[in-house]
């Protein structure tokens, strides 16, 4: 999920273009559980030996700023170039392997430069 703002610059020749800067706070989480008991044949009797869930889960957040166009092809209906000219993105993951072990923990900086290229076609109500 992205939350930001844009400002539209006004066009003196073209007054279907509109040229946009911007800021994005990039969020994001997922998480991921997996049950799969461990079964051992023990004397010709299945035995359950483990029966904890094992979880995965990233948060991650940041700060990205935002250039591009829209050129309107009618009334409500323009197409679109964006891009990210500067990105950065905190990622912080957590791993728990199963009941009763270490928890791991990892975390990145992410930098990108003129990335996430986008084109786009929109309506607008």
């Amino acid at each position: 999920m992205n939350i930001g703002a844009d400002y539209l610059f006004p066009s003196k020749k073209f007054d279907r273009l509109f040229p946009y800067l911007g800021a994005n706070i990039p969020l994001g989480y997922g998480r991921r559980s997996q049950f799969d008991p461990t079964i051992q044949d023990v004397g010709g009797i299945p035995v359950v030996m483990e029966v904890s869930e094992r979880h995965v889960e990233i948060i991650a957040f940041g700060l990205q700023s935002v250039a591009g166009f829209d050129y309107y092809l009618a009334e409500g209906l323009y197409t679109g170039f964006e891009f990210k000219p500067v990105s950065y993105v905190y990622s912080f993951s957590r791993k728990i392997p199963a009941a009763g072990l270490e928890v791991l923990e990892a975390d990145t900086h992410t930098w990108s430069f003129m990335s996430q290229i986008y084109f786009k076609l929109g309506f607008r109500f």
